[in-house]
């Protein structure tokens, strides 16, 4: 500011605000607001109540949340523009990972069966009995794959110079 001054400009003088403790309510892990979404996304029971529950317990001290009283779901983050409200309705929905249909509908048709299995609706309960099923071996096959093993391992062992 001084410099401006020397050389005869006028400069408004402007006041930012510290954004850190926002940023950090966001961004820190493990528990961040951010961080808290990936869980609850990754989870096979998140819910959007149950995000604002999580965030209600784990920052309720933090100057810079809000929570809102009741179920509601509704925060609000202090930010340095001011207070921000949040509406957590659809969140989880928004923020999972989600395949493209295309991609999707082509896995739907794979020649795989624990592949078709894995993107079904209950893929978790049907890709273990599927694995499963599909690892039972006869005596006599288990009795070919080990031979096959031995065979694989001694060629791997072998001095590759030879």
């Amino acid at each position: 500011m001084m410099e401006y001054s020397r050389e005869g400009l006028e400069v408004l003088n402007v006041t930012y605000n510290e954004n850190k403790p926002a940023l950090e309510l966001f961004l820190n892990r493990p528990i961040g607001l951010l961080s808290l979404l990936d869980e609850q996304c990754r989870g096979l029971t998140g819910t959007d109540k149950s995000y604002v529950q999580r965030c209600k317990e784990s920052f309720s001290k933090h100057p810079n949340f809000l929570p809102h009283k009741g179920n509601a779901l509704v925060f609000t983050v202090r930010h340095y523009a001011g207070e921000i409200e949040y509406k957590v309705d659809g969140f989880l929905e928004k923020n999972k990972d989600q395949l493209p249909d295309t991609v999707l509908s082509t896995i739907k048709f794979a020649g795989m069966p624990l592949v078709r299995t894995l993107f079904s609706k209950n893929s978790v309960r049907q890709a273990m009995s599927q694995l499963k099923t599909s690892i039972r071996l006869k005596p006599s096959q288990k009795k070919s794959m080990r031979l096959m093993s031995r065979s694989r391992l001694h060629k791997s062992i072998r001095d590759p110079s030879r």
